[in-house]
């Protein structure tokens, strides 16, 4: 028993090392267990680690032939298969993750010949992605040379499509194996779309998400087929990304699709009387929607200057054509919370020009349509309050701290550039 914790706690110790590169103190640490006969085996996944950061050059072209021998060895001698074959995966996730993947698949099928692969799960999984791998890419040569060529190769066509029913059923395999590999999806709904079956993989993809409902990539997979085969159903698409974002609230893939979405399915209106309110359901994005999204994803990475400039003229479009409903968003505890957490003179005066003029800019905004009436209300209190109803006073503040005239200048310049009434 006493054995057993000291091995685990070798294997913890060794493992926090490796990973954090504390790579001297790995060193000191493992170099007396180096010298015990035999090597426990299960230390070498991390060893390997060791050397990759202290030298991949030399691992890769002196070592790792070595490593590769001694576990296809240990695969026919040895009794501890399962430690074995997690060894072997070890080496193969190295491998695809150096993107070694001819060589690779090449040492696969070396170590594979006269095995039943489905006595090796942790394996088959590579091989079968590896396999992908090589198919794709000759799918990929072959659309090409249709391109330039214009005309089909009937014997590549046929070993194309017999080399994909051979990976679907390898990836299929493997599915069942571990249903929450996600990475084995993609891959398998390729080929399976490839061969034709649409609905099939429709039907898997379902069930990957019900299995697995908290898991963004079955909704990224689900949403991207929808786009394609089931385009017209706008109902489950908006459903499959609002999901997505739920999961996943920096999810570039639904953000974009969301933002379309708004674009194409809500009626934009001009008319300030109009209820505004009778626009917005379950089935179509709403302003406040986009709004939300907006402000969440600047809440979690306010240095992202693209998503202030979407944000800045999503705004300005709206304030234009759309006041009231705007007014009632901007006034909303949603925003006021946004103001307080997302702008910060103290810290936001030393921003890059870009930067700072497109929050100045939605700044501005966001008072302004609150409060139109104080929005020009430069009262020159001093007061560091960003929530005050000026919408100026953020902006004036900052720049007093940025202490840098021509700066000053160019952002009051694109303000009023961009704010005609604002004098």
């Amino acid at each position: 028993m006493q054995s057993n914790n000291n091995e685990q706690y070798i294997i913890q110790t060794f493992t926090e090392l490796t990973h954090q590169h504390r790579n001297e103190e790995a060193i000191v640490f493992i170099g007396d267990i180096l010298k015990q006969i035999p090597l426990k085996i299960y230390l070498l996944p991390n060893i390997i680690t060791l050397l990759l950061q202290k030298d991949s050059e030399l691992y890769n072209n002196e070592l790792k032939p070595f490593f590769f021998y001694t576990g296809v060895f240990l695969s026919k001698t040895s009794t501890l298969k399962e430690t074995v074959h997690q060894f072997m995966y070890y080496l193969f996730s190295n491998d695809i993750y150096e993107r070694n993947y001819k060589e690779l698949l090449l040492r696969y099928e070396k170590f594979i010949v006269g095995k039943d692969e489905k006595q090796y799960p942790l394996l088959m999984v590579f091989g079968s992605i590896l396999h992908f791998m090589s198919w794709n890419d000759e799918y990929k040569a072959f659309k090409q040379s249709l391109k330039e060529r214009k005309f089909k190769n009937k014997s590549i066509e046929d070993r194309l499509e017999k080399n994909a029913l051979s990976i679907e059923y390898k990836l299929n395999t493997s599915l069942s194996f571990f249903p929450n590999l996600e990475f084995i999806m993609k891959p398998l709904l390729k080929i399976m779309l490839y061969l034709g079956k649409i609905e099939e993989s429709y039907i898997l993809i379902l069930s990957f998400v019900n299995q697995y409902p908290l898991n963004p990539i079955g909704y990224i997979l689900l949403g991207s087929y929808l786009i394609e085969y089931k385009s017209n159903d706008t109902d489950k698409i908006i459903h499959c990304y609002r999901t997505l974002i739920n999961l996943d609230p920096i999810s570039n893939n639904a953000f974009s699709v969301l933002l379309q979405l708004y674009y194409s399915t809500t009626q934009r209106s001009n008319d300030d009387d109009c209820d505004e309110e009778e626009i917005i359901s379950d089935h179509m994005i709403s302003f406040e929607e986009i709004f939300k999204l907006y402000t969440n994803r600047l809440s979690i990475t306010p240095d992202d200057l693209e998503i202030w400039k979407l944000f800045y003229y999503f705004l300005k479009d709206n304030v234009a054509n759309r006041s009231k409903l705007v007014k009632k968003v901007t006034s909303s505890f949603q925003c006021q919370s946004f103001l307080a957490s997302c702008f910060n003179d103290f810290l936001d005066y030393q921003l890059s020009l870009s930067m700072l003029k497109f929050k100045a800019g939605i700044y501005y905004l966001l008072i302004s349509t609150a409060n139109p009436s104080d929005a020009k209300n430069n009262n020159n209190n001093n007061n560091n309050n960003n929530n005050n109803n000026n919408g100026l006073t953020y902006i004036n503040q900052c720049l007093s701290k940025r202490k840098n005239f021509q700066f000053s200048l160019l952002i009051l310049e694109f303000l009023e550039s961009e704010f005609q009434n604002l004098k």
